[in-house]
Parts: C-alpha cells; sequence; structure tokens
C-alpha cells in the first residue's frame, strides 16, 4: 500500500496510559478498502479492521442482529449490508437470472453443404520470376566477425 493511497489517519478516543486508541483510516478509494476488508483475516492476531459506520447505522444494526440470528436459525442465508438485513433462501440461485439463454445452434449438416457450395476455388496469382529484391538489413550486416578498426596499429 502507498502512501498515496491513504487519505487520512487519526486515532479516536481519549488516551489512556493502558489502553491503545482505535486508528480511523480513511483511504483514496473503494476498491482498496473491499480488499483490506476481505484479506482482514490475513491479519497478525492483535489487529482489528472493520467499517467505521455511523452512530446511527450501528444503532440500526443492532436492532436486526435479533432478526439475523432468527433468519440463520430458519435455515436462510442471511447478512447485514450498510444498515439492511440481506436474506437468501437456501436454494435461491440469483446468479441464475443474469445468464444468457441457451440458443439452439444451427444444423451442422446443411450449414456445411451450403458453404461448400458458395466456394469458389480462386488461383492464387504466382510469383514472377523477375521480380525486384527489395533490400534488408541483414543484407548489410557481415556475419564474419571482423576487426572494427582494420587500419589500426596492431601491438
Amino acid at each position: 500500500m502507498n502512501s498515496q493511497e491513504i487519505s487520512n489517519i487519526y486515532r479516536i478516543g481519549k488516551q489512556a496510559e493502558n489502553k491503545n486508541r482505535p486508528v480511523v483510516v480513511s483511504l483514496t478509494t473503494q476498491w482498496k478498502k473491499h480488499l483490506i476488508l476481505q484479506n482482514k483475516s490475513k491479519f497478525p492476531s492483535k489487529i482489528y479492521v472493520k467499517e467505521d459506520y455511523s452512530k446511527e447505522t450501528l444503532e440500526k444494526r443492532k436492532q436486526l442482529m435479533s432478526q439475523l440470528e432468527e433468519e440463520k436459525k430458519k435455515g436462510n442465508i442471511a447478512y447485514l449490508k450498510h444498515d439492511k438485513l440481506m436474506v437468501k433462501k437456501p436454494g435461491d440461485n440469483s446468479r441464475d437470472k443474469r445468464r444468457r439463454e441457451p440458443s439452439d445452434s444451427p444444423d451442422q449438416t446443411t450449414q456445411f453443404k451450403s458453404d461448400l457450395a458458395k466456394k469458389v476455388n480462386h488461383p492464387r496469382p504466382k510469383m514472377q520470376k523477375n521480380t525486384i529484391i527489395r533490400p534488408n538489413i541483414l543484407n548489410y550486416v557481415e556475419k564474419t566477425r571482423s576487426d572494427p578498426c582494420p587500419n589500426s596499429p596492431k601491438n
């Protein structure tokens, strides 16, 4: 993480002798925040990472915790998303709604025969024997190793 990705860092709460105060870190991009929250279990044991919600949101989340536990006991998949309770049934696949409907492909045999009927053999133009050879950089490079300065005196 670069220092350019951090917008602001500050401690909250009153300073006490034997107590560490929490640190609030503001990041420039949401992408980096999600990456950190996804990998928070890989941090050392004494480092805790969680999202900083407003007081109103925290109160609403506390009220929804009882409903969350009830839904989980029923066997549903339930989680809190910001200040809302999200509930899904275990067999509910919402990803299937976004999938494209399978399309029927055309009959391969009829398509292949029609393609052969349309295809006409065109003869390729033959290369003429008296064509001009265009210069290439490799024509100018000498392949043998030679003395860079042939007129220099040898000791």
